[in-house]
């Protein structure tokens, strides 16, 4: 074997592992059924699309249900950046139960709530997330993981909790700003 076959053979090799490698990653696993960071593809081979599959570019999303909540799986080039589940009843005691027991596991949050500037008491905060004029947003970035996980309550989608990989929601937002 001469030096060029040598490096065809090694580049086709290296690929190949590149891309099992890039199936198996899975920076974390969320709610039982969910490899953040891994294959989409394996992901529905694992458990099928119960709907068509969304597609907008490079980006794919599933829905699933699971009685009456939903669970969102967002894939960017093939692999999961985003696992989102929404809670049924959306309501501000729920999404309080989901914050204190998140709090228990991850520490404090990041509070990233947006309400007009008027609305400051929890009572208006409350009345004006039900009327679609505000969101109770938090954060949590545990030291040293490449994901973190997003406890939201809007009119729009409800009490939801989203977990995230960083970088691939950060790449997956620069293209689609650039697609703009």
């Amino acid at each position: 074997m001469d030096l060029r076959q040598f490096l065809i053979v090694f580049g086709v090799t290296l690929s190949l592992v590149s891309s099992a490698r890039a199936d198996e990653v899975c920076v974390r696993k969320v709610f039982r059924d969910f490899c953040l960071g891994g294959s989409l593809a394996q992901q529905l081979q694992h458990q099928p699309a119960q709907q068509p599959l969304r597609r907008k570019g490079e980006r794919v999303g599933v829905i699933y249900r699971q009685d009456r909540e939903r669970l969102y799986v967002m894939a960017y080039k093939g692999r999961i950046y985003k696992v989102l589940r929404s809670y049924d009843p959306a309501s501000y005691s729920t999404y309080r139960d989901l914050q204190q027991r998140l709090t228990r596991k991850y520490g404090t949050s990041e509070e990233r709530s947006q309400f007009p500037e008027r609305i400051r008491s929890r009572a208006a905060r409350i009345s004006a997330a039900r009327r679609g004029e505000g969101e109770f947003l938090e954060i949590w970035s545990p030291p040293g993981q490449a994901w973190r996980v997003e406890l939201s309550w809007s009119r729009k989608l409800g009490v939801t909790l989203a977990y995230l990989v960083n970088d691939l929601d950060r790449q997956q937002k620069a293209d689609h700003q650039i697609d703009l």
